[in-house]
């Protein structure tokens, strides 16, 4: 969906040119209207780039039920030696999870974390997608500002953040990482373009377990079994 609306941006913005050079200035009847046109499409499309998507996360990011729980329950197995019992979780997701969707993916991703962590016992202390407005995944570079906003007004302290929606591309400013002992991370990248950030970020010791879309299936990736660092290998 991006590709196409930066190729119709770039239409527009083509046309915008052509009708004030060939249109306007020459006096031609069809050169306003036609730059009106153009300038009106190309703040439509700057408008629905940065608010119109409604919230974290894109379209491809979603999970499907049958997906849903068996990559909670791989990110709990990536977290399970780094916690204690009984931990408290916060979850991000990606905001075309919301609605009936979220509400049956609830009941997957606590089970599924459940049994990766092999604790029944687990807590999720809060749910929330990132803040409107910011494209937040490796697949669209966003802004820490996006997962930083609702992780500050989560209600309840936690011991790790699980995000099914990844991470921001700059995701070393997000608050959390800002304190003395962050909580531990789990993510879910689907399949990233830009492999090489998943592994540097395990290597760094910012983020414990990650699963990606691969070619033959979901995987998860650990500090100790890196993903290469290539092109996404779907």
């Amino acid at each position: 969906m991006t590709a196409a609306l930066y190729a119709i941006m770039a239409a527009l913005l083509v046309g915008l040119l052509a009708a004030y050079l060939a249109g306007v200035k020459k006096g031609a009847a069809w050169g306003t209207p036609l730059l009106v046109l153009c300038a009106v499409g190309l703040v439509a499309c700057a408008v629905y780039r940065l608010v119109g998507r409604g919230g974290g996360g894109l379209p491809d990011m979603s999970l499907s039920e049958a997906d849903a729980q068996q990559v909670a329950q791989l990110l709990g197995q990536g977290l399970k030696e780094h916690l204690e019992p009984s931990a408290r979780l916060f979850v991000l997701y990606s905001v075309d999870d919301a609605g009936q969707r979220f509400q049956k993916n609830r009941e997957l991703w606590g089970a599924g974390l459940a049994a990766g962590l092999e604790d029944e016992a687990i807590e999720i202390v809060g749910y929330a997608t990132p803040e409107p407005g910011w494209p937040p995944t490796l697949r669209e570079p966003g802004d820490a500002g996006a997962f930083s906003i609702p992780l500050a007004r989560a209600a309840a302290q936690f011991d790790a953040l699980v995000s099914f929606t990844g991470l921001p591309a700059d995701a070393e400013q997000m608050n959390i990482y800002q304190v003395a002992e962050p909580p531990k991370v789990a993510a879910y990248f689907g399949s990233p373009g830009d492999r090489a950030k998943v592994r540097s970020w395990l290597q760094k010791g910012l983020l414990q377990a990650a699963v990606l879309k691969e070619k033959d299936g979901l995987k998860l990736y650990t500090p100790k079994t890196l993903p290469t660092s290539g092109p996404s290998a779907e």
